[in-house]
């Protein structure tokens, strides 16, 4: 596990939002970050997590196909 609540991070990417109906009738909704890359900040002085910070940045640039794919209007 990378991050804990309150941890800061610099996500640069795009929202996609995904829309579909249950077997039972029921409308979904639900909207992913998709990532190209993330960085990790620096803890805070006086913050409690579940160990020592680490410098990581995740670079996520190739994607898949699916991913590439945009039906959000912006």
């Amino acid at each position: 596990q990378y991050l804990n609540k309150g941890d800061a991070v610099i996500i640069d990417g795009r929202l996609q939002q995904r829309r579909w109906e249950t077997e039972d009738g029921q409308k979904r909704n639900k909207v992913e970050i998709v990532a190209n890359s993330v960085q990790f900040m620096p803890k805070r002085q006086g913050s409690v997590s579940g160990g020592p910070a680490e410098d990581v940045t995740i670079d996520n640039s190739a994607g898949s196909a699916e991913s590439m794919e945009d039906d959000t209007p912006f």
